[in-house]
């Protein structure tokens, strides 16, 4: 029994009890139930709520009665809030988290609200963020947080080896990073990278990111970039195919506190100049295959700038921006290139992006020793002209570890008969992993993942003959593996994956493995 009051009665009460009726009596679902029921008292501001469990046993039938008496207490207002521990981040960056103002009441809502966006920001020890009640009469007190600054900065140098959406064919390559996610304790994320393989430099990067700038709720930030890519996996042209790369983006965006604290409205500007080796095909143009091809290869490696304009809404409740342990991230946006603009390429390209991440073993008895993680993404992009086509980085190309682990970059979708791949359209992913603690400190985690895509239906309204097009329609792809996401002594994701609907006569390996830097979908 659980004696409620005019707050909850018992029948409200009682599904919260974890012990069962016949059951064997165990004294963790005794302490988790006593919790669950302070959290529902405490979410009203009834903090210091006690639970008293009157346990009586009967030793003739080897049975107990369990008696759940509530003693809610009084309400509890906050006086001050005062945030201890951040010697370097500077305390206005911790307090815009809080969801909590001095003259609330507490309630545990909102103590675990902000302590989860205070451990969002990723500036602090996991499991360091703490809060701290100081009584100071029955209906006020004082609140704390204490926290435990973390490292923030990185300069790495790494190996990877696999595939990734600018290096389609496995290789291993080399990166330096260089990043500070706190510089001057203000929040700001900066950082560059400069990779590089065997043969040639491949990518250079920079980056600026203010959350709130000018302590204002609009975020800005730049992104520029160079690349060089090549494109091994076309294997019918006269060389392989290379593009320069140049370009960079600008990023506002804006908060909407009024509807939601975590609720981002986001605009993207960017240009890029686009260069390349002006690969042609090998194919004799009275050999069969080639008809129509020749138009896909002058369109993929099209030469030329392009600009765009991306609009996206962004609401994310997640913990940590690596090891998330709860919350969700879903994203909606579209990015265009506009005819009137561009001179060379047109596209609308819209996506819809969700994550989801709990804990399996209820936070009440083992916090996060067992997380799923499961994250989605639909996309379709389409030109606004026959004319003007769509940049070939613009097209899906599912397979690779970002996308269908267990796949190589571009083997999942559209491609000519002679194999190489042409890109899509329209793509579906799904990714589900179970993660779990290798080392107290968190700094080594496991996984296992199920992975499935699908990309089809790729431009061909200017091909007169499609019936060298394979691989168009949609086949939704499955592989299963088992990885581990490393912070220490670098940041790191290793992935393993084994294709479950393998097709030899394709030539298809029965696994790939991937290593690149950590992230969470």
């Amino acid at each position: 029994r659980v004696l409620g009051d005019e707050l909850h009665g018992e029948d409200e009460l009682l599904p919260l009890v974890t012990l069962e009726a016949g059951a064997p009596y165990a004294q963790t679902k005794l302490v988790q139930t006593m919790n669950k029921i302070k959290d529902l008292y405490g979410e009203k501001g009834y903090i210091y709520c006690d639970v008293y469990p009157q346990v009586k046993p009967d030793e003739l039938t080897d049975e107990v009665d369990v008696t759940f008496h509530i003693e809610r207490g009084n309400k509890l207002y906050t006086n001050r809030i005062a945030i201890t521990g951040n010697k370097v981040t500077c305390d206005k960056v911790v307090r815009r988290q809080l969801d909590i103002v001095e003259g609330d009441l507490i309630t545990t809502k909102k103590l675990t609200k902000s302590q989860a966006a205070v451990e969002y920001l990723s500036f602090f020890d996991r499991e360091s963020v703490k809060w701290k009640i100081h009584r100071l009469s029955d209906d006020l007190a004082d609140l704390e947080l204490n926290l435990k600054e973390a490292k923030t900065g990185n300069f790495n140098f790494m190996m990877t080896y696999g595939t990734d959406q600018y290096n389609p064919k496995p290789s291993l390559r080399g990166m330096l990073t260089v990043e500070k996610s706190n510089l001057f304790g203000r929040g700001w994320d900066v950082g560059g990278l400069v990779q590089a393989d065997r043969h040639r430099l491949r990518r250079l990067e920079a980056h600026f990111h203010d959350p709130h700038i000018f302590d204002s709720n609009v975020s800005a930030g730049f992104f520029v970039y160079k690349r060089w890519d090549e494109y091994e996996q076309w294997t019918s042209l006269d060389k392989t195919p290379k593009q320069r790369v140049t370009g960079g983006s600008v990023r506002l965006g804006f908060w909407l506190p009024q509807i939601d604290k975590r609720l981002q409205l986001v605009l993207d500007v960017g240009i890029e100049n686009i260069k390349n080796n002006d690969p042609r095909m090998r194919f004799a143009m009275n050999n069969p295959i080639a008809e129509g091809f020749d138009i896909i290869v002058k369109r993929t490696f099209q030469r030329g700038t392009l600009q765009w304009l991306g609009l996206e809404l962004v609401k994310d409740t997640r913990d940590h921006q690596v090891y998330p342990k709860s919350g969700y991230k879903m994203c909606i946006g579209s990015r265009a290139a506009i005819p009137g603009l561009n001179n060379e390429f047109s596209f609308l390209k819209t996506e819809a992006e969700g994550s989801f991440y709990t804990a399996l073993i209820d936070k009440f008895i083992m916090d996060d020793s067992l997380v799923l993680g499961m994250h989605a993404k639909m996309g379709s992009v389409r030109a606004f002209s026959i004319t003007k086509p769509i940049p070939y980085k613009e097209l899906y190309h599912m397979g690779g570890q970002t996308t269908v682990r267990g796949f190589v970059w571009g083997s999942i979708g559209p491609a000519w008969a002679s194999g190489d791949p042409l890109g899509a359209r329209h793509a579906i992913q799904l990714n589900t992993e179970l993660i779990f603690p290798l080392i107290p400190d968190y700094s080594m985690k496991a996984h296992v993942f199920y992975d499935a895509g699908a990309g089809w239906d790729t431009p061909k309204s200017d091909i007169k003959n499609t019936s060298f097009i394979q691989r168009d329609k949609f086949d939704l792809r499955h592989s299963i593996g088992f990885g581990l996401n490393l912070m220490k002594p670098m940041p790191a994701k290793i992935d393993w994956g084994f294709k479950l609907d393998r097709k030899k006569n394709r030539g298809e390996s029965a696994h790939e493995f991937h290593l690149s830097m950590n992230y969470a979908w």
